[in-house]
């Protein structure tokens, strides 16, 4: 069987506690003296002999915070164990700087770039433009480089629904929500990604803003001269958003027959474009392009320049769907004309 009992003992206004602990061994009943002591960040018990070799000890230690750790009791075991790791970090890279300085210039940097960026993005702005010999990026502002980017993809006849997209994101848009006239190459993650949340965007349009930025630098850096640095590219770096996808219900045969039977009296404008998005699984902004002349006896042929992937589509057409048709079939002209073809 063992006791313990504590006391603290004051070392010139630093508390240690000692434990006096009675244990009994095999010549009889010995008593310890332990020392808990925290001073490097970690809790550990040291062992005396007596009660004046425990206080001598803490005297000892006292004495050696003085000297180099005058602060430790003001921090918690915690913050003093992050303090022994930075110093481990700085000694890692070889850096001869204090932990001192090193805080003190990190301090000085965050409140010279504020909210606007962190100071790693910072880092690698600089590295970005600070390339050597190598072509220098030629200066333009963000809207100026969204135009020319925008005329790009015209001349490379990318589909209408694409270039509608790049025109009212890149140069209608997002310039309306960035700094007036800012550079391309003076933006980061952060700003770009502060300008797409302020549109009040859906996470998933808001990832489609991420990939068409990505695109956009990538395309700067190749041009020649190159609008940015090589490897500058913020909108890659912008952070991806979560997005939740919701159970999707289908219509069954009685709930499609109740709502063609309602349109039938109320809205017959819209039975043309119920019956194709039904029966041929068209969107409903492709069926409201298509024209009498791409529908077949057979199959319904969809132009690249009329589908959202800018893809051109082959579809057959179903008995249901034949029947329907025939009810409205003219030589040209909209299916739906009176129906306008959203995005």
């Amino acid at each position: 069987m063992s006791e313990q009992h504590k006391f603290v003992y004051d070392a010139d206004g630093v508390p240690f506690t000692i434990y006096q602990q009675d244990k009994l061994g095999k010549s009889g009943p010995k008593t310890y003296w332990l020392l808990a002591d925290t001073s490097t960040g970690k809790r550990r018990i040291l062992n005396h002999t007596s009660r004046k070799a425990a206080e001598r000890r803490a005297d000892q230690i006292r004495a050696a915070m003085v000297k180099g750790q005058a602060h430790r009791q003001l921090l918690s075991n915690g913050q003093w164990q992050e303090v022994c790791m930075a110093v481990e970090i700085l000694r890692s890279i070889g850096m001869e700087y204090s932990i001192r300085n090193v805080v003190s210039a990190w301090a000085e940097c965050v409140a010279m770039l504020g909210d606007r960026a962190t100071l790693l993005d910072a880092v690698k702005f600089f590295l970005a433009n600070h390339q050597g010999s190598g072509p220098q990026p030629q200066p333009i502002r963000f809207d100026e480089a969204a135009k020319l980017y925008h005329g790009y993809k015209a001349a490379e006849r990318k589909s209408a629904q694409h270039l509608k997209n790049i025109f009212s994101r890149l140069v209608n848009q997002l310039p309306q929500k960035l700094p007036p006239g800012v550079m391309l190459n003076a933006l980061t993650a952060g700003q770009l990604e502060a300008a797409v949340v302020s549109l009040g965007l859906h996470p998933k349009t808001r990832n489609e803003y991420k990939i068409l930025l990505g695109n956009f630098y990538h395309w700067a850096a190749k041009q020649n001269p190159p609008l940015v640095p090589k490897g500058f590219n913020p909108g890659r770096e912008m952070e991806r958003v979560a997005v939740f996808q919701r159970e999707v219900s289908f219509l069954n045969v009685a709930d499609l027959k109740r709502i063609l039977t309602g349109l039938q009296t109320k809205r017959p404008d819209l039975l043309p474009l119920v019956a194709l998005v039904c029966f041929a699984g068209l969107r409903p902004s492709e069926a409201a392009r298509l024209d009498w002349n791409e529908i077949g006896d057979d199959y319904i042929r969809l132009p690249g320049s009329k589908s959202k992937t800018g893809r051109n589509r082959q579809i057959p057409i179903q008995k249901n769907l034949k029947a329907w048709l025939s009810q409205w079939r003219q030589n040209s002209g909209l299916i739906c004309p009176g129906v306008r073809a959203c995005n």
